[in-house]
């Protein structure tokens, strides 16, 4: 029969992305001889490998499971009827998915070093986001340092594009955040509340469900999901405690 020989021409299509969401898309399509049967591939532009979907008896398809933030390639070809006939040549183009607000939150580590009496040099490391939890580029991250107890001084930002920060403080209880900022907004702040030590001395620590401590220059390990309290230990130690602020008469 003549459908089995026809081979249409490529259809025409569009891509629409949702501002609303940066992992999915919608393409619509229009073709004169009015094909049953389509197929769409899509590939990352940095990948080799297509991921393919079969379409029946519809212009319009709405794909999902993108990565935000990344340039794709989308073809779409068609033929009259299922099953039968001729494939189009494949009809293309590019596009690239919006970025998402990072949904992850910093792996922090920080270490204190005694400069004498009232001042310390705190540095912080942080892991950068995975590109999944990152919603796409990072553009920069924001470090916050609040000194808390009386007298204290106003809170101070800054923004850095490393994965580390450094600065000399009073020796004073502080206050940490470290957020990460991308095209549609900041994670969420990792936050950490640091405990001033006397030189040579750690301070006095009580256990609280949850507590490690163990060797390793000097570095205190932060788990987002909690309040980790630190100090300058002597011989290269660190303590992390769990959530205990009412415990140590400590109120943010």
């Amino acid at each position: 029969m003549l459908v089995d020989i026809v081979k249409p021409h490529p259809p025409d299509f569009l891509v629409e992305f949702d501002d609303s969401s940066a992992t999915s898309c919608s393409l619509s399509w229009h073709h004169e001889a009015q094909a049953q049967h389509y197929r769409l591939r899509y590939r990352p532009l940095s990948s080799s490998t297509w991921s393919t979907v079969e379409i029946f008896s519809r212009e319009k398809y709405h794909l999902q499971g993108l990565e935000p933030d990344t340039a794709y390639e989308f073809q779409v070809s068609c033929r009259i009827l299922p099953g039968r006939g001729l494939w189009s040549d494949w009809s293309s183009t590019q596009s690239q998915t919006p970025a998402a607000v990072p949904a992850g939150i910093l792996d922090v580590w920080y270490r204190q070093q005694d400069l004498g009496p009232g001042h310390q040099n705190l540095s912080l490391f942080w892991k950068a986001l995975s590109r999944s939890e990152a919603g796409g580029r990072i553009l920069g991250y924001t470090v916050t340092l609040e000194a808390l107890g009386q007298g204290k001084l106003p809170a101070q930002s800054h923004r850095t594009s490393q994965t580390s920060f450094s600065r000399v403080t009073p020796r004073v209880a502080l206050r940490v955040t470290v957020t990460a900022q991308g095209p549609r907004g900041s994670s969420r702040p990792a936050a950490i509340l640091i405990l001033p030590g006397s030189p040579g001395k750690a301070p006095a620590a009580p256990a609280f469900p949850g507590s490690c401590s163990a060797s390793r220059s000097g570095f205190c390990p932060l788990r987002s999901s909690l309040w980790i309290f630190g100090s300058a230990f002597p011989s290269g130690s660190f303590q992390c405690l769990g959530p205990a602020l009412p415990a140590l008469g400590i109120s943010l």
